[in-house]
């Protein structure tokens, strides 16, 4: 994918320090399989990213030029892409070459696992990360966000719509997603429900902005007091706690799904 744009996750941040102590580098994709898309980045966020499609079967025999795989840049875990199709595996049906595509924390899976069969690949104990972490032989590595292209099995791609802006919206990718996906989970996308969002960060804001387009209630809950514009006069959040006010905390109902000292 040509890259463009490349949302940053906190831990993004964390893998570049090697915070963690587990940083491996570099990451690379590997060659084009049947059921694959390769794609030059068309950016995601804040950086470049990679693209592709499915993890296949039978290679359609051609394999991309070394010089075509080798991701040049910072070899960080970036994991939120927004790409541009530019080779196709020979069984690809969901992209064409040209199409935008959307890439977040997986690139493949085993396929056949419980977790596979019922669309839970995210537990699959053989799960391709769009970025290698944990030691991986030095050629089959792949290096995420911030490379020229990616190879990425077509189930964990997704169209990107002409309607929404780049920039905008590859960090949906990875923290749009982690705030959406229990949200729908739980039910707490229907409308006239009270939404309480502790921490207005990149998670939390994303919460907010959820919360009103499913036409809910929102009470935002935050330590810092100058967030209050933000939330109220930016994100159109209805109320606005301070959790440092205990006062305003003990006249307020809130039910949080983790538990939480208001004092």
């Amino acid at each position: 994918m040509k890259i463009l744009y490349c949302g940053i996750c906190h831990s993004d941040l964390h893998m570049t320090t090697n915070t963690f102590g587990f940083s491996s580098y570099p990451m690379i994709p590997g060659g084009l399989k049947g059921r694959e898309v390769a794609s030059e980045e068309v950016r995601g966020g804040k950086g470049g990213e990679r693209a592709g499609v499915e993890d296949g079967e039978a290679a359609g025999d051609e394999e991309l030029p070394e010089e075509e795989l080798v991701g040049v840049g910072s070899k960080e875990e970036v994991h939120e892409i927004v790409g541009v199709v530019t080779k196709v595996g020979c069984k690809v049906n969901k992209f064409k070459v040209g199409d935008k595509a959307g890439v977040g924390g997986f690139i493949g899976s085993c396929g056949t696992c419980t977790s596979c069969q019922n669309n839970l690949e995210n537990y699959c104990t053989n799960v391709t990360h769009t970025a290698t972490i944990f030691g991986g032989a030095e050629e089959e590595k792949n290096y995420g966000g911030f490379s020229d292209i990616m190879v990425v099995n077509e189930h964990f791609a997704i169209r990107f719509p002409n309607s929404l802006s780049l920039e905008g919206g590859a960090p949906l990718l990875g923290g749009g997603i982690t705030v959406y996906s229990p949200m729908k989970f739980f039910g707490l996308n229907e409308a006239g429900k009270h939404l309480g969002v502790v921490g207005l960060g990149g998670l939390g804001h994303l919460a907010v902005k959820f919360a009103k387009a499913f036409g809910m209630k929102v009470t935002v809950i935050s330590t810092s007091p100058n967030k209050k514009e933000e939330a109220i006069g930016r994100l159109g959040a209805d109320s606005f706690l301070v959790t440092s006010d205990t006062m305003q905390m003990q006249v307020s109902t809130c039910i949080c799904a983790v538990s939480w000292d208001y004092t």
